[in-house]
This record gives C-alpha cells, structure tokens and sequence, in this order.
C-alpha cells in the first residue's frame, strides 16, 4: 500500500552488474500523523552520504503526505546514525542501555 507504506532503494551500477547499497523506509502510522522511518546503508557506502540522501528523501516524503513527525530505532552503538540524525534535528530518547528513539517534529 504506497499511501502508507513507502521503501526507497539506492543501487549502483559497476561492471554491468547493479546492488542495491542503501534502503530508507517509511510506515505511516493509522493516525495519519505519524511515520515509522528507517534507513539501511552497506557499509562500504557508509560515510559518504547516501544516508542522508535517504533520511532527507523520506523527510521530504513524509512532509509532502503531511505528517507532523517521524521517528525510529536506533541501536545505542550505532554512533553514525545517532550523529546524523542529531545533525538533522531529530531528538533521541534513550529507552534501555541499548536502544534509542529518534523524533523528528515536521
């Protein structure tokens, strides 16, 4: 169901052959108001922007299906993410010793 539930896949192409390197997802929540948001990069297309290219294209998704936030999960020993989306304005709520919540008010 696309009106709620939205994946975006980043590929590369080398040799003739494609991967997919990137992944960013996006589950608007019944209320209409809220979307569950989450990304996956491979590591070796970590750190050199795809994450933020997938975190800005599905703020902008769930901004243009008017939601007034997104959040996710985050594991606590993922220092990349946890500085990306703080660099994207996003709070974290810590919830155990290993898992956070991130929000991001629209």
């Amino acid at each position: 169901d696309y009106e709620r539930e939205i994946a975006i896949i980043a590929e590369y192409t080398s040799n003739g052959g494609r991967r997919n390197v990137g992944e960013g997802r996006i589950i608007i929540q019944p209320n209409g108001e809220t979307g569950e948001f989450a990304i996956v990069v491979a590591e070796d297309f970590q750190g050199v922007g795809l994450g933020l290219k997938l975190c800005d294209t599905l703020i902008g998704i769930a901004t243009e299906k008017g939601l007034r936030h997104v959040y996710g999960s985050v594991s606590n020993s993922n220092k990349k993410i946890i500085g990306l989306v703080k660099r994207l304005g996003f709070t974290i709520e810590r919830l155990s010793p290993e898992e956070s919540k991130t929000t991001l008010k629209l």
